[in-house]
C-alpha cells in the first residue's frame, strides 16, 4: 500500500557525471519534468552534473533529494535518464 505521499509524487532519476544515480520527488509532474530539462541544459551547456549541482536543480523546481534506500514510489523511480 502507497502513503498519501507516494501517491501524490513524482520521480526523478538521473545519472551523474560518476556514474551514479541521483533520485528526487516533486509534488508536480511539472516540477519534474523543468527539473529534467535543466538538468540536460547543465549538461550541454555547461559540463557534467555532479551531485552539488543535482541538489540545487532539485531544490529551484521544488523538489527533495532522496537518500539511498528512501522511497521512490510505487514501481520504483522513473528510470535514469
Amino acid at each position: 500500500m502507497c502513503s498519501s505521499e507516494t501517491v501524490n509524487s513524482f520521480y526523478l532519476t538521473y545519472t551523474l557525471m560518476d556514474g551514479s544515480v541521483g533520485a528526487a520527488r516533486f509534488e508536480t509532474e511539472e516540477d519534474r519534468d523543468g527539473c529534467h530539462i535543466s538538468l540536460d541544459l547543465y549538461r550541454v551547456n555547461l559540463g557534467p552534473v555532479d551531485d552539488g549541482v543535482f541538489a540545487r536543480m532539485v531544490l529551484r523546481h521544488r523538489g527533495r533529494v532522496l537518500k539511498n534506500g528512501e522511497d521512490r514510489g510505487p514501481d520504483g523511480a522513473d528510470g535514469a535518464r
